[in-house]
């Protein structure tokens, strides 16, 4: 009886099966959502606490909301010193700088004074949108060193990082999932999301593109995900109305304004998340003649979804239609 229990059904236990297993928590005023292939057991709860404690420090690094982060500390400091920071965001920033030279200054860190006076950062003045700010520091204001890791400014710079933090920290969980050996998984924090491997029936990770209109909850693509990020900029969620104009959180660091073109929303694909949030926030200040310009020069993945009379036009750059399916 043995024998034959030894050859056919060993008595070693069973192995755990891989299933989808679910996590996510509160961050940076939203919130995180971690998809992934597992087993249960002491591990998972090792990464869901590890995964937790990434993405906090990424929002207590990086946050204007928080008057003791690296970042606010080094907005309230003095120019011409060095100022050490947090090696990520020093990494951050100095990713921050290199999109902002490839985007001629589309995306620009330096905006947060202007995102002040518009109202979409913590300071809650009155928003004057007949006086729009005049003093429009630039990235050519902001060095970065890396090591040691430290910031300096050449002048008056209030810097704001909501156009790339959110990407950085969904890289920052990936590191985590990949330290455990995670090899199917997909990260989402408030529309900046990542992805690699398949579900555990070997179907791929899916994803909406949402509506871009206001209060609409309808999707209008559904995305098939292969190992890539992917980033979603728009006009359409946080924004205010005067006299009939509208006005979005999505400010042109060149004017100092809200953007005003007729793009809806941009959706970029890149490897790197933080990268592709830059980007998103760059070619949608761009609009919609220089946006795709620039992604076809920089052979971005991109979508724009472009407002017309019929509705809703689109325009993709490099291989974006792989995505549908």
């Amino acid at each position: 009886m043995s024998f034959w229990r030894g050859l056919f059904g060993s008595t070693r236990p069973p192995v755990a099966a891989q299933r989808l297993q679910t996590f996510g928590g509160d961050t940076m005023g939203t919130r995180y959502n971690v998809k992934l292939v597992a087993t249960t057991g002491p591990e998972l709860a090792a990464i869901q606490t590890e995964a937790h404690a990434a993405v906090a420090a990424v929002d207590a690094q990086m946050s204007t909301w928080k008057p003791q982060s690296d970042l606010s500390l080094f907005n309230a400091s003095e120019p011409g010193d060095w100022f050490a920071v947090s090696p990520d965001l020093a990494s951050v920033v100095a990713l921050g700088l290199e999109i902002s030279a490839l985007t001629d200054g589309a995306f620009d860190m330096c905006v947060g004074s202007a995102v002040n006076h518009w109202g979409f950062g913590p300071d809650t003045a009155p928003v004057d949108v007949l006086a729009p700010p005049t003093d429009l520091p630039s990235f050519r204001s902001i060095a970065v060193r890396l090591d040691p890791p430290a910031l300096r400014k050449t002048g008056p710079v209030y810097l704001d990082l909501s156009g790339i933090a959110k990407g950085f920290g969904v890289d920052a969980i990936a590191t985590v999932l990949e330290r455990h050996g995670i090899a199917a998984y997909m990260i989402e924090i408030d529309g900046e999301l990542r992805a690699k491997g398949t579900r555990p029936d070997g179907t791929p990770w899916r994803v909406g593109i949402s509506q871009p209109k206001p209060g609409a909850t309808g999707v209008h693509h559904i995305l098939a995900l292969p190992t890539t990020a992917m980033a979603t900029s728009g006009d359409y969620r946080r924004y205010f109305d005067v006299a009939g104009q509208r006005y979005s959180h999505t400010i042109d660091p060149r004017t100092g304004r809200p953007t005003t073109s007729t793009v809806a929303s941009v959706t970029v694909a890149d490897p790197d998340c933080a990268r592709a949030d830059a980007l998103a926030t760059a070619l949608l200040v761009l609009g919609a003649d220089k946006g795709p310009a620039m992604a076809q020069h920089l052979k971005l993945d991109a979508l724009f979804l472009i407002r017309d009379e019929g509705g809703l036009a689109e325009k993709m750059t490099g291989r974006f239609d792989r995505f549908f399916g």
